[in-house]
């Protein structure tokens, strides 16, 4: 942080902090709330949701809310190193689209969702076959082993859909329009999470309910993004 301090204070970038400078603008104002709206507003369900599994995940015990915390461990190692990947493509998807030049934005767009799935492919490997070590690394409880390593390969099989959904969120969050990501962002807690969480609690328990979640936001997304894909 102090060494981007640094470089805008030195006044050699195209950009200024420098208070005079500062000249506020209603547009610019509406346009950085349309688009971070939806992701403060989906953070914010996403919390009621976790809290809800929790409070849910009490009724079958304390082995299967501490089998949960640690699949959850590896579920967001995996998410998190797709979204650092896909993020790349963000900024330059901006770039095209404000100098329209969509068909490289959506040349790049292609390419990510290809090379994003082939690397969710290579990080399947951890539920599938090392989901027993890697659940063992933080428990010898034989009922927390077992649980964590259904919970790990019940989320599995949508590993590979990750890296479309977040091509999508990041192609509407790059293009600016705010209702498809917000739509997408919504959907999967209110149409989705929510809801399969307590169809799951009554019905089969709550292994397969982020996984189908997944799967069904990979759906509701591809629904908004045809017009990318199509063109």
């Amino acid at each position: 942080m102090l060494y981007y301090i640094a470089v805008f204070l030195k006044g050699k970038t195209s950009l200024s902090i420098a208070f005079h400078d500062l000249k506020p603008s209603a547009k610019i104002f509406q346009e950085v709330l349309k688009i971070g709206l939806p992701n403060s507003v989906s953070q914010i369900i996403m919390s009621f949701s976790n809290i809800l599994l929790n409070n849910l995940a009490v009724g079958y015990g304390d082995h299967v809310i501490s089998a949960y915390g640690v699949a959850g461990k590896l579920i967001n190692m995996v998410f998190m190193i797709t979204v650092g990947y896909v993020s790349g493509y963000m900024p330059f998807a901006g770039y095209n689209y404000g100098a329209d030049r969509i068909k490289r934005m959506l040349s790049a767009l292609r390419f990510t969702i290809l090379s994003g799935t082939c690397l969710c492919l290579v990080l399947l490997v951890p539920f599938l076959w090392l989901a027993p070590a890697f659940v063992k690394a933080f428990t010898s409880d034989a009922q927390i082993i077992g649980v964590g390593v259904a919970f790990l390969r019940a989320y599995a099989w949508v590993v590979p859909f990750m890296a479309i959904q977040m091509c999508m969120m990041c192609t509407f969050q790059a293009t600016g329009d705010a209702v498809r990501a917000m739509m997408v962002n919504l959907g999967r807690q209110c149409l989705f999470n929510i809801p399969f969480l307590y169809l799951f609690r009554f019905c089969i328990c709550l292994t397969g309910c982020g996984g189908l979640t997944d799967y069904c936001t990979h759906r509701w997304a591809l629904i908004y993004a045809r017009q990318y894909l199509e063109y």
